[in-house]
């Protein structure tokens, strides 16, 4: 359960961005998470970490210093999940850590797409020219067998395939899309806060059943989450928000929200750490 909004601009003029970016990540919140960092073994990637055991080292959102970008949001499937599948998280972390452009990344991926449960990953590319290459491809719609390139503009994605409505995707994109408008009238502190705010709506956009619920079966439990933003229960929810910024000199601000360890979500404690540097 996540979601995400993001703008791709490939030539933003002076003061503009080339990609601003928020993310939520929804979560269990007993399963252990590292918060971002630059990695101690390749110092030139940031990312928080899962450390479930087995699945260490995945993530579903990083970036490197030469402009690599991925992200994960895993589908929701009623028949349950396959346990024995591998872990999606290494998806990122091996598109981080490589060379092979997304494109080529993601076709290679769909030829094993059978070995992990459902996704979607979108993988972004930014030149040290200006340039954007962005790339989505999901495992969980049989018509879709290659990647699909992503222009310009403002994208969002959830817990579904592409082209698909959610009110929580179309919220989020009606509400980027105000931001975009002002950004150029916004410091960098203010841009990430109102997009950090736009991911914080912890209201459903329409009334709907209490999501702790523990009776509730999937179809409900689907119907529930397309009504929100941010997601709070008793055992899983929102616990990460990442709002990154990438303007058009190269400089780039990763910012992190996440929830302290161990979690408690009826006292829950929120930590906010912020890293800028420059793509190479």
């Amino acid at each position: 359960m996540c979601l995400t909004a993001f703008v791709l601009n490939p030539d933003p003029g002076n003061g503009g961005y080339r990609l601003m970016l928020a993310f939520n990540r929804d979560e269990i919140y007993k399963r252990p998470t590292k918060p971002a960092e630059f990695w101690d073994r390749n110092s030139d990637i940031i990312s928080g970490q899962d450390m479930f055991v087995g699945k260490e080292g995945g993530t579903w959102l990083g970036m490197s210093r030469s402009g690599r970008l991925a992200m994960l949001l895993n589908i929701l499937q009623p028949d349950g999940i396959n346990r024995d599948a591998k872990g999606r998280g290494f998806l990122v972390s091996d598109f981080l850590e490589g060379s092979m452009d997304g494109q080529t990344y993601l076709q290679g991926i769909a030829k094993e797409c059978d070995s992990y449960n459902g996704f979607n990953l979108i993988t972004v590319e930014l030149g040290n020219n200006g340039s954007i290459d962005a790339n989505y491809y999901t495992n969980y719609a049989p018509e879709w067998k290659d990647p699909i390139k992503l222009n310009r503009g403002i994208h969002t994605f959830s817990n579904h395939t592409i082209n698909t409505s959610w009110p929580r995707t179309d919220h989020v994109r009606t509400e980027l899309e105000k931001i975009v408008q002002k950004a150029h009238s916004l410091s960098k502190e203010e841009l990430t806060g109102e997009l950090m705010a736009m991911m914080a709506r912890d209201v459903p956009l329409v009334p709907c059943a209490d999501i702790s619920t523990e009776d509730m079966d999937f179809t409900k439990f689907k119907e529930i989450l397309k009504e929100l933003v941010f997601i709070k229960s008793n055992t899983c929810g929102t616990r990460t928000t990442t709002v990154i910024l990438i303007d058009a000199a190269g400089n780039a601000s990763f910012t992190e929200r996440t929830l302290k360890e161990p979690i408690d979500p009826t006292h829950p404690e929120w930590e906010q750490r912020n890293h800028t540097f420059s793509l190479l």
